[in-house]
Parts: C-alpha cells; structure tokens; sequence
C-alpha cells in the first residue's frame, strides 16, 4: 500500500495529520496544473485551496479505483470552471469589505454602515469554533502572513490557506443566515 493510499485510509477516519500529509504530497502537482490555466498566482492559489478543501470535505467519496492525483484534477477543472462561469457575475468578497472598512477616507454615514458590518462580522466570528476565530482575526483583521499563523499554530502554511478558506466560507454562509 503506497504512503498516499494509507494518507487517503487515515484521512477517511479523520486524522488530521493525513490530510496535512496529503496536502503536502500533491500541492504542488495541483497548483502548476492550474497555474498554466490561469497564468495567475493568486487564483491559482485560491483555486488549489478551493481544491483542497473540496477534496478534504469529500473524501469519504473519493474512489481508490481511480488515482488520488487525477481526482484532485477534477475537482480543480471543475472550479476553474465555475470560477469562469461567475467572472460575470458581481460578487461581494469578505476580505474587500475589510479593506474598505480599515480606509480613513469615509463619511459618517460610511462610518455607521461599516461598524454595523463589522459587528456583524464580529457576532458571526463569535459562532465559530476558536481555531476558526483565530485564523480568521489574524487574517483578516490584523493582515498577518500564512507563513507567521503557520509558525504560531505549528501548521503548514499550505493546511493554514485550506483551514483559513473553510472559517472563510462558513463565516460568510452565517453572515449571509444574518442578512
């Protein structure tokens, strides 16, 4: 049995460590597979991390008939394509709204509207799970790099991306339960 079919077996019972494993064993293979689609490094990156978090969340339906890697691949063609189906459609990015809400440069009824969606961003943190919590204030509130969150939870920088990108979602779904 190879080192990513036992990964593949432990991570289908939850362990951690495997999905780290796994991570690090084809994260590369897939980031240049859609880098030479996208010729563009942040997409690429939030399209492996995407990938990834698809796969983990899915991997109870992976089948080993199949190679891991070419499952992978499909999973990323897939939200390549999605992503080229929605480039048409305007979409509100949680970290863009953070941005406005930390320029100087606002009004007072700018003001008011961006406390209220910070309170709400802040009550909805509140609802997720503290690993969650941390990832996403150091991310998005202080602006601190991977790699420095990676270091101070003894994480990858790449299972840093996967987790940061999952407390992402699941924040937006309760903001949108709010809304």
């Amino acid at each position: 049995m190879s080192k990513t079919e036992q990964d593949i077996n432990l991570a289908k019972q939850g362990h951690q460590k495997a999905f780290n494993n796994l991570l690090e064993q084809h994260w590369t293979y897939v980031y240049n597979y859609i880098q030479s689609k996208t010729d563009n490094t942040y997409t690429s990156e939030e399209l492996c991390i995407q990938t990834f978090a698809r796969a983990f969340d899915k991997i109870d339906q992976y089948d080993d008939k199949y190679s891991f890697r070419t499952w992978l691949i499909t999973i990323c063609k897939r939200l390549w394509i999605d992503m080229q189906r929605k480039k048409e459609i305007k979409t509100t990015d949680i970290n863009n709204k953070v941005s406005a809400i930390k320029s100087n440069e606002v009004n007072i009824e700018d003001q008011l509207i961006q406390d209220q969606y910070i309170e709400t961003i802040e009550s909805a943190i509140k609802k997720l799970k503290p690993n969650d919590q941390e990832i996403l204030k150091k991310r998005l509130f202080e602006d601190t790099p991977y790699s420095e969150i990676a270091n101070e939870m003894s994480e990858s920088v790449n299972l840093i991306k996967v987790k940061f990108f999952r407390a992402k979602r699941k924040l937006s779904k309760l903001i949108q339960a709010d809304v």
